[in-house]
């Protein structure tokens, strides 16, 4: 991150100006990794070597990986209650703007978990059923025309066959 970097005004939306502005989920990511990734008709147990727990997320991570290299970026996301402290210490640690987040008491957090071995090939299962998907309506308001690059999340737009995607 850049130190010269300014601070923008939080008080004003019109005078807030983004590089980035990332829609899409936050999630609980749990990483776990193994010495290698079992056959799929393996039915054994597997040793694990090391498990980290954070708050990420497609968007999340852009966001932050973004600002980290001098870009002014925001995140637009549904975030439960439940991990509202970490997502907001995260962003605010990087200097995401998180004045677009939205607060939800009403949904668990989804739960991302990555099985990875020291190759870095990796099994993901994702729980992503929990509603806070968006869909064109939910975003229509916000004023993105302040950034350079919106990027939507590949999952932000509904669920596979709904024609909340179209």
């Amino acid at each position: 991150m850049s130190p010269n970097r300014k601070t923008e005004p939080r008080t004003d939306p019109a005078a807030r100006h983004h590089d980035l502005i990332v829609i899409g989920v936050s999630c609980t990511e749990d990483i776990v990794a193994v010495p290698a990734l079992p056959a799929l008709d393996s039915h054994g147990e597997i040793e694990i070597c090391d498990r980290w727990q954070n708050v990420g997320g497609h968007a999340l991570n852009v966001a932050v990986h973004a600002a980290n290299l001098g870009a002014r970026s925001a995140l637009i996301s549904k975030v439960p209650l439940t991990i509202w402290a970490e997502v907001t210490a995260a962003l605010a640690a990087f200097q995401v703007d998180t004045s677009l987040l939205i607060p939800r008491n009403d949904l668990p957090a989804p739960l991302v978990l990555f099985v990875t071995d020291p190759k870095g090939d990796d099994s993901v299962f994702v729980s992503d059923g929990t509603g806070l998907s968006f869909i064109p309506a939910n975003v229509a308001h916000f004023e993105c025309s302040s950034a350079g690059i919106v990027r939507i999340n590949g999952f932000t737009l509904g669920s596979p066959g709904l024609d909340s995607q179209l």
